[in-house]
């Protein structure tokens, strides 16, 4: 079971939240790997962001265009849980690793960055889940 089941909003998703979830279900029913959503600043872009990282139940890195934004990721995941310093930060092997464009650039190898990132990725994809072991 993927530890991202953890996570749970208990807002109330608006209207077009709703649709925009649907959409992304019927596309991943369907078989795509990618989508692409636009919303308008202040319509909860960062909550619906966090949900569909839920439900892909897979680390993630968050690219902000500046420090505002990218600080506001924890704070959306604090909707989903009471320990959000736990899941997103400016850590690379956070959950959720929020960086700025400019903090990615200012590491002194961001392609190291990127690889230690991609490897706890594929060492955490290669660990046996409790479903594999119940199997």
């Amino acid at each position: 079971m993927s530890r991202f089941r953890e996570l749970q909003y208990f807002g109330h998703w608006r209207p077009y939240h709703r649709a925009a979830l649907s959409a992304f279900e019927r596309a991943r029913h369907h078989g795509a790997t990618k989508m692409h959503i636009v919303a308008p600043p202040g319509s909860g872009n960062r909550l619906l962001g966090v949900e569909l990282i839920r439900r892909l139940g897979r680390r993630t890195l968050v690219l902000a265009p500046n420090q505002t934004t990218q600080q506001q990721w924890p704070r959306a995941v604090g909707n989903f849980t009471q320990y959000p310093k736990e899941w997103a930060g400016a850590d690379e092997l956070m959950p959720i690793a929020c960086f700025s464009y400019q903090q990615l650039c200012e590491f002194d190898d961001p392609e190291l960055v990127l690889a230690r990132l991609e490897q706890s990725r594929a060492d955490e994809e290669a660990e046996p889940g409790l479903e594999d072991l119940l199997s």
